[in-house]
């Protein structure tokens, strides 16, 4: 079998298309193939959709950027992970990476094994946060876009920051609930400066807020791709905005990304880390143009939103 089923943007700004007879990529000497089961639906999706901001480059171009399934083969330099292993993986918008197909490719080094108490439905809600999250916080080669904390499993990084104020915007709504003034949020923070803050959503008036809260020397990081637009006339030198982008494979983040893949399966089997839950829209591939309709509504909220591979008709 050379083909496959997938859904794919033939070209920027057209909308998903499904097609039967898109190629199976190979491997190379340090990759494996993953048949998806589960694959989770990201906003990025849907903006790859509506052109990609100019991101995307190579069209036509399978979607994805969350999976999990089963590996079904292995490059011939790939030693830690064999066929029909369990496994979770970022999926990225190249050829052969997006998870919006039935076998997607990969780079064994950011490729995990799921744990015996962990599903493929929720294992397949980790990989992009957790990029995202991970990278633009403790992220600190050179060319990093990143906060450069010291990160948790560094000698002394469990205890460096305690008793620091971090404030986390996870969208409007959270923040309407403090009433959208400064001086509530900061009752929240008992009188210490907000030195870092963490903006999951990209909303204008929460990006606003949230900027203001912080504190001369502290970070604030963004997923918004156009915060500039929104924060332009507030930022300054001593509070550094940084762009939070969801790949351990950009310049400065990859040894991060090899320390966290290495331990990943063992935070999942202890709890370390606890992935989303998940809300499963049927259909499969047939069922991801309602799904990222629903995210580009902002119509889903505590849950991450995901198919499952073989149920497309």
């Amino acid at each position: 079998m050379s083909t496959q089923r997938a859904l794919v943007v033939p070209a920027e700004g057209q909308p998903f298309k499904f097609v039967s007879d898109w190629p199976i990529p190979k491997p190379g000497p340090k990759d494996v193939l993953v048949k998806l089961v589960s694959i989770a639906l990201n906003p990025a999706d849907w903006r790859l959709e509506l052109g990609g901001s100019g991101i995307f480059k190579d069209y036509p171009i399978a979607g994805g950027l969350d999976g999990s399934g089963v590996i079904e083969e292995v490059g011939s330099e790939v030693t830690h992970l064999a066929k029909g292993d369990k496994v979770l993986f970022e999926g990225w918008f190249v050829p052969g990476r997006g998870t919006f197909q039935e076998y997607a490719l990969s780079p064994a080094a950011y490729v995990a094994k799921i744990p015996d108490n962990i599903s493929f439905d929720r294992a397949a809600t980790v990989p992009m946060c957790l990029a995202i999250v991970f990278s633009s916080t403790w992220a600190h080669e050179d060319g990093a876009r990143s906060a450069r904390l010291t990160p948790p499993w560094e000698e002394g990084g469990k205890t460096k920051y305690a008793g620091d104020v971090a404030f986390i915007v996870g969208g409007s709504s959270s923040v309407g609930q403090y009433g959208r003034t400064p001086a509530r949020v900061r009752t929240f923070a008992a009188g210490k400066p907000i030195t870092y803050v963490y903006d999951a959503i990209g909303e204008r008036d929460g990006q606003r807020l949230s900027y203001e809260l912080l504190a001369d020397g502290g970070a604030f990081v963004t997923v918004q791709l156009f915060f500039h637009e929104y924060l332009e006339d507030l930022v300054t030198e001593s509070k550094p905005v940084i762009r939070a982008l969801g790949s351990f494979e950009l310049p400065g983040h990859g040894k991060l990304g090899l320390e966290v893949y290495s331990r990943l399966s063992e935070w999942l089997a202890t709890g370390v880390i606890v992935p989303n839950r998940a809300e499963v829209v049927p259909g499969g591939f047939a069922g991801i143009p309602g799904g990222l309709e629903r995210l580009r509504k902002g119509e889903v909220s505590g849950v991450k939103l995901v198919v499952h591979a073989a149920e497309t008709p």
